[in-house]
């Protein structure tokens, strides 16, 4: 149960959850960059994956101090859960930026797809905030709620924006089949991304009424 004094080590849990948390709002910017940027260089996502690999060692972390400590702010079960979904957030943004330099593919152009992007950004950084809200989940638990509406309405127009860019691309006749399978590809893993950051979010509500 959370409260606002905490031993140093339960302060920890917080600290490297909001880590983790945060390496989803700096991949998202490093994505939105590296792709409006049209430069799909090797130094752009070195950048990315270095965020990864950050992401990578606090989740590490957050399951090395959850085992390892008798008192905790929440259940071992739901510390966990919550760092799965947001690591798993990260590794989807990631794939994104992967996949981009992967098939070399320049998806500025893409007008719903740069929509899903903008509004994944949006998400990780609703995310975040809700992951820096857990301290004071009592307190906070009308403004955390909020938070949810507001990344789900994020998942629910990356989802329009998905059907949209979809049905767009399955009427361009001419579209080179190749080219339609990266960028139907690109489209389904920023998809995923929305999803993973709604995920985060299902956790924290159940956690605002289990523990509130």
């Amino acid at each position: 149960m959370a409260i606002f004094y905490l031993p140093p080590r339960q302060q920890k849990i917080y600290l490297l959850l909001t880590e983790l948390a945060g390496t989803i709002c700096e991949a998202s910017l490093s994505l939105e960059k590296y792709i409006t940027d049209q430069i799909l260089s090797d130094q752009h996502l070195d950048s990315l994956r270095a965020v990864k690999r950050r992401g990578d060692k606090n989740m590490d972390l957050v399951w090395k101090e959850t085992i390892r400590q008798f008192v905790l702010p929440f259940d071992p079960e739901d510390i966990i859960a919550l760092a799965y979904r947001l690591h798993l957030s990260l590794e989807m943004i990631t794939l994104i930026g992967e996949k981009t330099y992967l098939y070399q593919a320049y998806i500025r152009e893409e007008k719903e797809l740069m929509a899903i992007i903008t509004a994944l950004e949006k998400a990780a950084g609703e995310t975040y905030q809700l992951v820096t809200s857990l301290p004071r989940i009592k307190a906070r638990r009308r403004q955390m709620g909020n938070k949810c509406e507001m990344i789900k309405a994020c998942r629910d127009q990356g989802q329009l924006n998905y059907l949209q860019g979809m049905a767009g691309l399955y009427r361009q006749e001419n579209l080179p089949p190749l080219q339609a399978m990266v960028q139907i590809e690109i489209y389904r893993t920023a998809r995923e991304s929305l999803d993973c950051c709604h995920n985060v979010s299902l956790v924290i509500r159940e956690m605002l009424i289990k523990y509130v």
